[in-house]
């Protein structure tokens, strides 16, 4: 008896990508618009960072205040950064059009 094709019982190896099924539906907080997601993204590190104050949580909130394009609330995190993360973070602010002298500034 010859043994069974392996592909008769895994059809969906064959489809070229997976197919939206009802519990495969996109979430919908991966569906909104860059500042929400941004938003919400700083404040779960924020929470983080004040539950456990560790320089990731610090380092991964100031990276989403830059983004956000938030001074007030990057300069805070950027006080708390080593100066070798300050040198390595500073790139995204920039890009976002936030300099090292508003983040130095008093």
């Amino acid at each position: 008896m010859p043994p069974p094709d392996p592909l008769s019982f895994a059809p969906d190896l064959l489809a070229p990508h997976r197919r939206a099924t009802p519990t495969r539906l996109p979430r919908p907080d991966r569906t909104t618009s860059r500042g929400a997601s941004s938003s919400r993204r700083f404040a779960s590190y924020e929470a983080a960072y004040a539950c456990r104050p560790e320089a990731q949580w610090n380092q991964k909130a100031f990276v989403a205040a830059c983004n956000l394009g938030d001074v007030a609330k990057a300069r805070l995190h950027w006080a708390r950064l080593s100066p070798l993360l300050q040198k390595r973070t500073l790139g995204i602010c920039e890009r976002n059009q936030i300099t090292e002298e508003m983040l130095s500034a008093p």
